[in-house]
Order: structure tokens, then C-alpha cells, then sequence
């Protein structure tokens, strides 16, 4: 439906998976650096996956290639993944720890089924594995996002507490996606829209705040709540991937830090927006905390550089291939 909609097409397109894997070949005679390849390799079909790792093995690429996965997969698939590129990380989007909160967002798998999908890819040298758990989709409350915190916590318990899986909390933001069935039909499954309109989106990405930019709050949770339940279950997972060692104290205190400020800043601009008779009035007291609201928008819940994939071969000075960058700019067509 949204493929006719919003792109013409009746149906998905696909890279040729031998194609695909010359596109990868051909990015690693300029970089050294990761590459990421979107999308599920067997979202098209088993046979895709299986061709598109054939045709990769045969290249020997060096560079750490990181995928992603929309379904669980079995112990066979990474071994042949490991084979075909020796340094790969993953990452996933569960949504949520609660089953019947992935049914509704149209995941069908068990908790099982996760851990036994994240133990496979461990066994078979994943470098790195990425969760991400979302805030803000149909049947959550704030406890049910405040649980993902005990749920990872146990999560790592089965997997003897391996630092490669990183989990990760945000909320389902800026926007519930145009053109997704959520957006044609909120009321079907629980949202409430701000914003429609091109424009109205336009201007909300020029709030002071990201709440106020958010096109949306459910039926179990208002704006402020997905702001609030947020910001509490980054300060958990913070404080598990400390206790962990997965994170150092020093980073961990800096983060929190961070996100405590960012609270602070979230009621500032609250009380400014509502005490405020005028828009003028308004812009002149937000400029007065304009390097708060600056700061608490940029990387509060979780250090940048862990969302930096793992360099499988780094160089001293940089990770460009400057021979390989100068045949690409005096090929000749």
C-alpha cells in the first residue's frame, strides 16, 4: 500500500544481491572504515541472503560490515554470514520487551526466539549486536517502558553478561512515519496526530523542545509521559551497561548527568511556553536558555561514539584509501 502511494511502485525493488555485494567491494577500495548495508538480507527471500553471501565471500572483504535483521534468525544463517564476511556486527529493533506490544507493531516472535536469535550471533564472532527498544507504540505505558530496564538486565544474565549486545532505548520519533498505516489511520491504532500538513511538520522541527516536535502521543501515553518514560529508562539502561562494564563510570556519571539536565530543560521550556502571553514574549525568555535547549537536543541518552559501529582495521592518521579515492577520480567512464 505505501509502495503505490508514495513511490508507484507495486511492490518493493531490491538490489541485485550480486550487485550488492560488487556495490560493497567497490566502497572498500575507498574506505576502511564500516559499511552498512540496510535492510534484512532475507527480507526479499531466503535465496537473496544465500546469493548475496556466495558473491560477497569471493571479494575477502576486510572492512567491518554491519546488517540489520527484521525476523529472528538461526544458528546456520550467521555462520554462513561469519563465513562470507569474517568482521560483521548486527542490530535490531525489538520495539518493545512486551510480546503483545510487538504483535501490535506487526513483530511475531517470542521472547525465546530473541534470545536464541542474539546467542546464535555471539557463537558465531558477531563483533557487535545493537538492540533497540522504542517509545511510544500501541498497548505501551510508561511501567511497560520503565520494565525494559529489568528486561535487558536479564537479557545479559542468558548471555553471561557479553558486552558486544548494546542496548538501546528512544523514543519512536521525530515522527510516526507519512504514508504508514499508522499515519493514515491513528485512531485505528491509538495515536492521536499534531501534525499532517508538509508545513506542519516543517514548524515543528523548529521547536524549542523535541516533545513539541513529536507529530503524535497514544492512547496510554501523552507526550509528556513518552518525554519523561524516556529519559527514566535511559538513566536504567545507563546505569546496567555501567554496572556492567560496558560503559566506565566516568561516562556513565557524564550521561547521566546529561539526561538530568535535559529534564530540567524540558520543564524550562514548558513553564516559558505556558506562562508566555505572546510569541514574542516566548522567543525572548527561550533565547535566555538557548545553549541549554542546544545541548539537551544533541546526544543526551547515550554517548555518540556508541552508536559508532567497530573499525575492523584502523589506521593512525584516518581511514580513507587514498590510492583507491584517486583511481575513482581519474576513472575514465
Amino acid at each position: 500500500k505505501t509502495m503505490r502511494k508514495c513511490f508507484n511502485r507495486k511492490k518493493t525493488a531490491f538490489r541485485d544481491p550480486e550487485l550488492l555485494a560488487s556495490d560493497i567491494s567497490k566502497i572498500r577500495g575507498t574506505i576502511k572504515g564500516p559499511i552498512f548495508v540496510p535492510g534484512d538480507l532475507r527480507q526479499h527471500s531466503e535465496d537473496y541472503a544465500e546469493t548475496f553471501l556466495k558473491a560477497i565471500k569471493k571479494y575477502k572483504i576486510k572492512n567491518s560490515v554491519c546488517f540489520e535483521i527484521f525476523k529472528p534468525a538461526d544458528e546456520e544463517f550467521f555462520h554462513k554470514v561469519s563465513e562470507a564476511v569474517p568482521n560483521y556486527s548486527f542490530e535490531a529493533s525489538i520495539d518493545s520487551h512486551e510480546e503483545k506490544i510487538r504483535k501490535a507493531t506487526g513483530r511475531f516472535y517470542s521472547d525465546l526466539e530473541i534470545e536464541e536469535t542474539l546467542k546464535a550471533a555471539m557463537k558465531n564472532n558477531c563483533q557487535r549486536f545493537d538492540l533497540f527498544f522504542l517509545v511510544g507504540l500501541p498497548h505501551q505505558t510508561k511501567d511497560s517502558v520503565l520494565g525494559t530496564v529489568d528486561y535487558c538486565q536479564n537479557l545479559y544474565q542468558k548471555l553471561d553478561g557479553d558486552k558486544r549486545l548494546l542496548t538501546l532505548v528512544s523514543p519512536l520519533a521525530p515522527f510516526l512515519d507519512p504514508g504508514s498505516s499508522a499515519f493514515d489511520d491513528p485512531e485505528k491504532h491509538g495515536y492521536k496526530l499534531f501534525h499532517k500538513t508538509l508545513e506542519e511538520h516543517r514548524q515543528a522541527l523548529l521547536e524549542p523542545s523535541w516533545k513539541y516536535t513529536l507529530n503524535y502521543e497514544t492512547k496510554w501515553m501523552t507526550r509528556d509521559a513518552i518525554v519523561e518514560s524516556t529519559y527514566q529508562s535511559a538513566i536504567g539502561l545507563n546505569k546496567l551497561k555501567n554496572h556492567l562494564g560496558i560503559i566506565d563510570s566516568s561516562t556513565a556519571s557524564r550521561i547521566e548527568s546529561r539526561i538530568l539536565k535535559a529534564l530540567e530543560t524540558v520543564n524550562k521550556i514548558d513553564s516559558i511556553i505556558k506562562d508566555c502571553a505572546g510569541p514574542e514574549e516566548r522567543n525572548e525568555r527561550l533565547q535566555t536558555i538557548k545553549s541549554q535547549i542546544k545541548s539537551f537536543n544533541t546526544s543526551t541518552i547515550c554517548e555518540k561514539n556508541e552508536l559508532a559501529w567497530p573499525i575492523a582495521w584502523p589506521t593512525k592518521f584516518f581511514n580513507f584509501k587514498i590510492s583507491g579515492i584517486l583511481k575513482a577520480l581519474f576513472a575514465k567512464d
